[in-house]
């Protein structure tokens, strides 16, 4: 994730109940509506990508298996 207060903010929500979650997914994907609408969304977006694989790249974005991603959920999901 883009800044330390964004991965804070992710990791708060994990912690909602799972209608608040849902809710709360809900609110942000409607806020998105007007970047859809934008003439540019394709565009910033594939600017976006390019800029995650160049940080990826250079080293400079942490990366976690697909094995470690789900055994964190799962662990996580067993606790609530």
């Amino acid at each position: 994730m883009k800044s330390e207060t964004t991965l804070k903010t992710f990791e708060d929500a994990l912690n909602l109940a799972l209608d608040d979650r849902a809710e709360l997914i809900e609110k942000l994907i409607s806020s998105l509506d007007d970047i859809e609408d934008s003439a540019n969304y394709e565009a910033e977006w594939a600017e976006e990508a390019e800029a995650r694989r160049a940080a990826y790249l250079r080293g400079e974005m942490e990366t976690f298996s697909v094995e470690d991603v789900m055994e964190e959920y799962y662990n996580r999901a067993k606790k609530k």
